[in-house]
């Protein structure tokens, strides 16, 4: 009678530690990565060329005539905690995207949003910076593609594409007219802007 009694113990005591490591997995899971619309977004990125490890200051989600069209997230190496800081922040940041439908010409999207959030002073002065950033990400985009910003401060604005680095465009300023389409004054919505800040 008492060995059947240790060995329902000894079989508690297991179940009470599998718990345990069940839990400690999940809550490793969590520090490490947000689980948003269903899609894992790391809280940390490494940028190669420096070193400098971002920290994810929140994501959000795109609907396109009630259907949802992406994921975005923002990163930086300093705290910001508002688009108008991290538009003026000069450490390196990266936008991440997530695509959760296609895009057949992205080109036309990229196109008004930059016109509706910078002034014509500051289009007229990038427009050869502009149309070669049209020429790195003008390509059909489907479901599960992901799209990378970064900047990298005294090189410039770095466009990846499906895991392919299609150029750089070098300079300090050209990457906040880019950053604006999602922190400026006619974001995708204003849910989307202040999600970016947000982990919650």
């Amino acid at each position: 009678m008492m060995r059947f009694k240790q060995h329902r113990l000894s079989k508690a005591t297991c179940h009470i530690r599998l718990l345990y490591l069940l839990v400690f997995l999940f809550h490793s899971t969590t520090l490490m990565a947000l689980i948003f619309d269903n899609q894992e977004i790391p809280k940390t990125v490494v940028l190669e060329d420096t070193g400098d490890v971002l920290t994810l200051r929140g994501a959000a989600l795109h609907k396109i005539f009630f259907t949802d069209g992406y994921i975005g997230a923002f990163y930086s190496l300093d705290v910001v905690s508002t688009p108008a800081q991290a538009l003026a922040d000069a450490g390196p940041k990266r936008m991440w995207f997530f695509f959760l439908r296609s895009f057949d010409s992205p080109k036309k999207y990229w196109e008004q949003a930059i016109k509706n959030n910078n002034s014509p002073e500051v289009l007229e002065r990038d427009q050869i910076n502009i149309s070669q950033f049209f020429k790195m990400v003008d390509y059909p985009l489907n479901q599960g593609d992901i799209l990378i910003l970064d900047y990298i401060p005294n090189v410039g604005t770095r466009v990846i594409v499906k895991g392919t680095v299609r150029g750089i465009i070098k300079g300090n300023e050209f990457y906040s007219l880019i950053l604006k389409v999602w922190m400026g004054r006619q974001p995708p919505s204003e849910k989307f802007r202040k999600d970016l800040f947000n982990l919650s």
